[in-house]
């Protein structure tokens, strides 16, 4: 994964989800730190860090 416009910046990319859907899931694969937004469906927070975690691959 590459970001031209940020070449050579010391950047940490995270990936900011509402749900436990793709967003989370590709974040777990690639092993990118999450974000919840836990003010916009509180509700789906539990779910959305399980997603994350079984799709975590280890290190």
């Amino acid at each position: 994964m590459s970001a031209p416009a940020a070449a050579g910046a010391d950047l940490q990319v995270w990936v900011l989800v509402a749900s436990a859907g793709e967003s989370a899931r590709t974040a777990g694969q690639l092993g990118l730190p999450l974000g919840v937004n836990y003010h916009v469906v509180p509700s789906t927070v539990l779910d959305t860090v399980e997603a994350y975690r079984r799709a975590s691959r280890p290190a």
